[in-house]
């Protein structure tokens, strides 16, 4: 499956950003997430072949996630992910979050 993620339209022009974390939960056998450079984290249904949900954080990238062995959340941490280099430093604030996932975050609904 190939699938685009991490990819803003900025200015009329498509930009790609890194994929810094991917991760997996034991709730669901087709669920999976993206995270990255761009500031988003993509929730995904495989078996569905599309995006269930797109959560922002205003832009900041997400250098790394890691979904709990339980599968009900997901850390993740927000700040410089050396994308753009030694430009990046003290561009972005460091903070470490949660993202609680609901049971409709688990499936694509049409």
């Amino acid at each position: 499956m190939t699938f685009k993620s991490n990819k803003v339209d900025e200015g009329g022009k498509s930009v790609l950003y890194p994929v810094n974390s991917v991760g997996f939960n034991p709730r669901s056998k087709n669920w999976f997430f993206t995270a990255g450079g761009d500031g988003y984290m993509q929730l995904w249904d495989y078996a569905a072949r599309n995006k269930i949900k797109q959560i922002g954080f205003a832009r900041t990238p997400i250098s790394c996630a890691k979904a709990s062995p339980s599968g009900d959340m997901i850390a993740y941490a927000l700040g410089n992910d050396w994308h753009m280099g030694p430009e990046g430093i003290g561009q972005w604030k460091t903070k470490v979050c949660v993202h609680y996932i609901k049971d409709d975050e688990l499936k694509f609904l049409k």
